[in-house]
């Protein structure tokens, strides 16, 4: 993706990148796992097809994508507001956000 479009394009196509790559690995790795099994390739397809590994695959692909989704929208805000100031909003303690204008900090 290039630098002038939106992040939030830019999170959206490295998520849907990464997760099509998680489900083309954990699609091989059952059909694998069925070939074992049965010994040719048109068994172990429809062996994949017809079971519940189908499912287990697809849970675990969106399981991942919202972990991706997460990371994706955490690396974004590192470039955007730097790694430290990120770090910093999520990790220090109320007094050191004080000293550090950047962050915002709760007024009483």
């Amino acid at each position: 993706m290039s630098e002038e479009s939106p992040r939030y394009l830019s999170i959206l196509y490295k998520t849907f990148i990464y997760t099509v790559a998680v489900l083309i690995l954990g699609i091989i790795e059952h059909l694998l796992h069925a070939y074992h099994q049965t010994k040719s390739l048109i068994p172990a397809f429809k062996s994949f097809i017809g079971s519940e590994n189908i499912y287990q695959v697809l849970a675990v692909t969106l399981c991942i994508l919202i972990v991706f989704l997460i990371h994706n929208i955490f690396k974004e805000l590192e470039i955007y507001l730097g790694k430290e100031n990120v770090h910093q909003f999520f990790f220090a303690l109320p007094e050191s956000r004080i000293k550090n204008p950047t962050i915002p900090s709760k007024k009483s």
